[in-house]
């Protein structure tokens, strides 16, 4: 077995700084989030999609202004829709770039008190489309 010669102090500084970085993002980004999306996205049911968009309005400045950014530098050509054929957002990959861009656009931790709110309540809107939306892919 290959021994690795990593200095002990750049291990524990690279642990830091991913440690702080996670801490930076919005929670709920990291799960289950991610989750909900791909299930909406993929649901086939445009009803499902349409509420998905209506509770992604809700978010913060900072986050809405970054997710209109993302939209326009990923899909110049609009969100898609869901039906049979389409999944919002394309595709799996441009899911996953929009999220990222968004999710680290800001940090959490400086949102005021007020916007700290106002994402508690996108996510409790994202919450519940999440659980129409596995409960309707079980039926």
């Amino acid at each position: 077995m290959k021994s690795c010669n990593v200095p002990f102090f750049i291990v524990i500084l690279v642990a830091c700084v991913s440690s702080a970085v996670s801490s930076l993002v919005f929670p709920f980004y990291n799960q289950p989030f991610p989750s909900i999306l791909e299930c909406v996205s993929k649901s086939g049911n445009q009803d499902i999609c349409d509420q998905f968009l209506f509770c992604a309005q809700i978010k913060a400045a900072p986050y809405l202004e970054a997710y209109y950014k993302c939209v326009n530098e990923f899909l110049p050509r609009g969100i898609g829709k869901c039906s049979a054929k389409e999944e919002l957002y394309y595709n799996r990959e441009m899911r996953t770039k929009l999220l990222n861009c968004v999710k680290y656009s800001h940090d959490f931790e400086e949102l005021s008190d007020f916007e700290k709110q106002i994402m508690y309540d996108y996510q409790d809107c994202m919450e519940q489309i999440g659980q129409f939306c596995f409960n309707y892919k079980t039926v």
